[in-house]
């Protein structure tokens, strides 16, 4: 893991991760779009986010960060998958939209 983040995304994105190890609902609430604050919201929401809290990675690694007009997506990596995580940009803030993990070959 790095120690300075390089990019705002990363910042919000370790943020992200750091309320998701804890299950830290407002917290996390405050890294995600509005899209994904509603789905916190659901019934079931609270079973979801104890399997997400077991399945966060110790640590992560960003390999690259894409951008284009509002959206960007970072590639990321930790021991034994890659991800990518993707985020929009609302009233100057970066937000985590959603993520995708697979196991490294």
């Amino acid at each position: 893991m790095a120690d300075e983040p390089e990019y705002p995304q990363e910042i919000v994105f370790r943020a992200h991760l750091a309320a998701l190890r804890a299950g830290d609902v407002e917290a996390l609430r405050r890294t995600v779009s509005p899209g994904l604050a509603r789905e916190m919201d659901r019934p079931g929401f609270e079973a979801k986010l104890a399997v997400m809290t077991m399945l966060v990675p110790d640590a992560v690694v960003v390999c690259a960060v894409e951008r284009e007009g509002p959206w960007s997506r970072l590639v990321v990596e930790s021991e034994d998958q890659r991800g990518w995580v993707n985020f929009v940009l609302e009233e100057g803030a970066w937000l985590v939209t959603g993520q995708r993990w697979r196991g490294k070959s």
